[in-house]
């Protein structure tokens, strides 16, 4: 009976570490293929995919963007600050309607564009060895960090089990 209550009040701890309440989700979208929130506030950066009729925008195949809640929840563009050191993504074309990506802050972690059996766009990467389409990322950061480059004290990816559809979550902790 002990280790059943220490075994619950370990996960509902992870809960509140891990689970973010309260965090807007940004208006839905067919074309959306994940997006990234932090600790810091509720801004929100979104990544939609660009089409060109069934077939992804060669030359700019996703569009990058943030929400800022803190200003009423406003569309902009990203920051030059922020698409060449946090946020902005390096795309390489692979194949045809195949893309490789990264976010320039993290070149570990590497996104996959990709259109699904439906012909969906969607992206897939692997965290802490699970394959999974993604659709959100939130960044924990560390109390007190500030500055450009913030201290991280993890990064949760969330999505679902690229085999089975199922929801999913990673966690990779940063030291």
């Amino acid at each position: 009976m002990k280790n059943l209550f220490i075994t619950f009040f370990i996960i509902c701890n992870l809960n509140l570490v891990y689970g973010q309440n309260n965090y807007p989700k940004p208006p839905l979208s067919h074309l959306r293929l994940f997006y990234i929130q932090h600790s810091n506030n509720h801004n929100t950066y979104v990544y939609d995919a660009k089409m060109i009729g069934k077939n992804f925008d060669k030359k700019n195949p996703v569009e990058q963007y943030r929400i800022v809640y803190t200003d009423g929840g406003v569309k902009k563009t990203l920051t030059e600050i922020q698409k060449k050191m946090a946020y902005g993504l390096n795309i390489t074309h692979n194949a045809v309607d195949q893309f490789e990506m990264f976010l320039v802050v993290s070149k570990d972690v590497k996104l996959h564009l990709i259109l699904d059996s439906n012909g969906k766009p969607k992206v897939w990467t692997i965290v802490d060895n699970k394959k999974m389409f993604l659709d959100r990322i939130f960044i924990q950061i560390k109390e007190g960090s500030k500055g450009l480059k913030p201290d991280v004290s993890y990064v949760v990816f969330e999505g679902s089990d690229y085999s089975t559809g199922k929801p999913t979550k990673a966690t990779k902790k940063i030291s």
